[in-house]
């Protein structure tokens, strides 16, 4: 018996060994009590082999004695485990501190009975006749002990009680096995205390404890989970499956397919059609996208797999089908697809998918002609000025609108941002037409201000279709540059002068700031006369006196700073330049002569025009009858309120204000009504000849009606006598022109009118 013992516990040991071996190398898997636990176990087991063998009773006191610590403590992993198992490791339950300290003093109680012999004292237990050991005779205080250590074995099997009936069904039956291992370990041992027992067969009953609590934390699947869960992923699963037999009998479909096939009955032939085809092609996997068309009208994208179901000796048994419906992913794909094509807000194409469009259509037709167009809006910094950027943005969606209304087959539209719109069209469908000047678009900007949109297009004609896009747009552009503050022109074609003009506008804006530092900016007067031809003064224009090209006029260089938004500096310096030159003629007893000072659109943005020009009238000591101001009609229809203040202030400086182009703009009449103005400028150049009766007539009117608002008549470009002699009649009150004096440079001008 004592031999089948022994090796009933080498075996157990050599097993436990091995468990805690592969134990340590999985730690994550398991509580911090289970090494422990099986540590003290294997003390255990071989304390009890020493026993066995031992014939010394020394040896066997100490064998006892650290038996029966290891055992508590044993006990004590055993329910630290048990909390940790049943999820609650901070159980009231446990005292950890309390229980330590008495599991202290029980264990140094026990060492010391190797010295007193107050627990138990060991006694021969003959077998064979001649080999012996020794067993425990037990004393009453030994009970004190094992009282203790059977209430924390209880309270391990009170935990597994409690987590058995609480668990779930699936989970009842790992819990229940423990308990039942547990209560065999405490009956064996129960038997071997109170019976008497030579051997302690719960001890190698621990091994059975280790290779049960490895089982269910590394090998145990509860199948009852795995089936419910595979059950809930399957009716939750985003793909509606369905399940035939081999004959096409539907024998399953989750939620997610009820409710597809409800929608798209359609499908129902398409997977009958499948289940037919396939079992003649023997194919086991096949995928298909596609969409279909519903009776109420919408477009139904699904994603549709099939497999054939075999059984493990490979005969088909059945279907197996999964739908998804892929309707919400498409149009979110298409839309983030159009998002990176489409301009937020004008709804045209970006610009950098703009340039691969026109490379795309170009080479679509290699034969076919082309045009790119720039389109520019006609002023439309000051949309932004005036109304603000919430309008600014609602023009360009208007503008973007109107091209889209002439989308056709062989256009491609554009937004490349700020106001700029490119357009690529065949070149026979171009028309002049499209961009007359006379053909205005109206939109509602303010609540009585209804602004119209004009537009400048560059003209590119595409001879080398491998030319960059982006290279044809900036050539498109660069035409519009050459006419951008023209008030005739809206399109120009690209051509190589194009580029030069690019180039000597750059040069311009380089030396600028030198030709006002250095002297460089000269003035040029148009003399003024009255009815009799007595000079009364004249208005002031910059000229430049370029060391290498000579003299410039204003038409030269000032059209590159206008679209720089540089001409206030120039202005400021022309300002103050004739200002000089009116001290000099009223210290020279001149008092009587004017002259007239350009404000342009710019200049009333970037500074403050009447500030300026009264700062220097009162730095030279220049009255306000000689100085007049002249605005042009376009500067004031641009913010009409704005404007009309800033001419009131001039008046109420004493400076009167004329304005110029009267009649050219497209609000000439209504303009009168806010403004009042002290001089109207009149230029009968627009309406061609004089002669012409129906001029006449329409000056005559013009002058008559400033003449009733109290309006001083200023006409200018006047070339012959006839013409002089009929707006002399008809009330004009200021000539200026050929027929009286060429424009000159101011020294000129003094020679001929100072110096007589």
């Amino acid at each position: 018996m004592r031999v089948s013992f022994l090796i009933l516990l080498i075996v157990a040991i050599s097993v436990l060994i091995g468990l805690v071996s592969s134990i340590k190398n999985r730690r994550q898997y398991f509580p911090n009590s289970v090494l422990k636990l099986m540590g003290a176990g294997l003390i255990v087991e071989i304390c009890h082999v020493i026993i066995a063998l031992s014939t010394q009773i020394y040896l066997s006191s100490v064998a006892y004695c650290l038996y029966l610590v290891a055992t508590e403590w044993l006990g004590y992993y055993l329910l630290l485990f048990s909390l940790d198992y049943i999820g609650e490791p901070d159980h009231p339950l446990l005292k950890k501190n309390i229980m330590i300290s008495l599991i202290m003093l029980d264990s140094a109680s026990l060492v010391l009975n190797m010295f007193t012999g107050h627990l138990f004292t060991l006694k021969k237990c003959i077998e064979g006749g001649d080999f012996f050991w020794y067993v425990m005779e037990l004393k009453p205080a030994f009970f004190t002990h094992l009282t203790w250590a059977y209430i924390i074995i209880l309270m391990s099997v009170f935990c597994m009680v409690y987590k058995t009936f609480l668990s779930a069904a699936i989970y009842r039956k790992k819990f229940f096995f423990m308990l039942v291992v547990m209560t065999a370990v405490g009956f064996f041992d129960g038997c071997y205390i109170f019976y008497g027992w030579e051997f302690n067969l719960s001890v190698p009953l621990y091994t059975v404890v280790a290779a049960v609590l490895y089982y269910f934390c590394i090998r145990y699947i509860p199948k009852g989970l795995i089936n419910n869960t595979m059950g809930l992923v399957v009716d939750k699963s985003v793909y509606g499956i369905v399940i035939e037999e081999d004959d096409g009998r539907r024998i399953f479909s989750n939620a997610s397919a009820k409710n597809f096939l409800a929608k798209t009955p359609e499908l129902n032939m398409i997977i009958e059609n499948w289940r037919i085809s396939n079992q003649y092609e023997k194919m086991d996997v096949r995928q298909i996208h596609n969409y279909l068309d519903t009776e109420d009208g919408e477009r139904i994208y699904y994603d549709m797999k099939f497999n054939r179901i075999t059984d493990k000796e490979g005969n088909y048994i059945g279907n197996l089908y999964m739908l998804k419906d892929e309707t919400k992913d498409v149009i979110k794909r298409e839309q983030e697809r159009y998002n990176t094509m489409h301009d937020p807000l004008t709804g045209l194409y970006r610009k950098d998918y703009f340039y691969i469009r026109v490379k795309e259509e170009l080479e679509a037709f290699p034969d076919k002609d082309y045009l790119l167009l720039g389109i520019d809006i006609y002023r439309f910094r000051l949309i932004n000025k005036l109304f603000g950027q919430e309008a600014g943005d609602e023009v360009l969606r208007f503008v973007a609108s109107l091209f889209k209304e002439y989308a056709i087959k062989g256009y491609v539209y554009g937004y490349l941002g700020a106001d700029r719109f490119a357009l690529l069209m065949p070149a026979e469908r171009f028309s002049m037409n499209m961009f007359n000047k006379e053909r205005v678009n109206e939109i509602k900007l303010a609540k009585e201000y209804a602004y119209n949109i004009r537009f400048y297009a560059g003209i590119y004609r595409i001879n080398d279709k491998n030319v960059n896009p982006q290279v044809m747009c900036d050539n498109a552009f660069a035409a519009i540059q050459t006419i951008k503050g023209s008030r005739d022109r809206v399109v120009a074609f690209y051509d190589e002068t194009v580029t030069e003009d690019m180039l000597q506008a750059q040069n311009i804006e380089t030396e600028i700031y030198d030709a006002i530092e250095t002297g460089q900016i000269g003035l040029i007067v148009e003399p003024q006369t009255d009815s009799a031809g007595d000079i009364k003064g004249g208005e002031i224009s910059a000229c430049w006196m370029h060391p290498e090209k000579g003299l410039i006029t204003e038409s030269g260089f000032v059209p590159v700073l206008e679209e720089k938004g540089l001409t206030y500096r120039l202005d400021r310096y022309v300002w103050e330049k004739a200002c000089v030159y009116l001290r000099r003629w009223i210290d020279m007893g001149r008092d009587d002569l004017f002259l007239a000072l350009k404000i342009s659109t710019k200049d009333l943005y970037m500074m403050d025009s009447f500030e300026v020009i009264t700062e220097l009238c009162e730095k030279y000591e220049i009255p306000s009858k000689n100085i007049k101001v002249t605005i042009s009609e376009d500067s004031v229809m641009t913010e009409v309120d704005r404007q009309a203040d800033v001419i009131k202030r001039f008046q109420g400086y004493g400076i009167d204000v004329a304005m110029s182009d009267f009649g050219t703009g497209e609000s000439s009449l209504r303009l009168l009504k806010y403004a009042t103005l002290n001089v109207l400028k009149l230029d009968i150049g627009f309406l061609g000849n004089a002669d012409d009766e129906r001029a006449r007539s329409i000056l005559t009117a013009m002058i008559q009606m400033s003449k009733e608002l109290g309006i001083t008549v200023a006409c200018k470009g006047v070339e012959t006598y006839d013409q002089m002699k009929f707006l002399k009649r008809v009330g004009c009150d200021i000539f200026s022109g050929n027929f009286f004096s060429k424009s000159m440079e101011i020294a000129r001008f003094e020679d001929m009118y100072l110096n007589e």
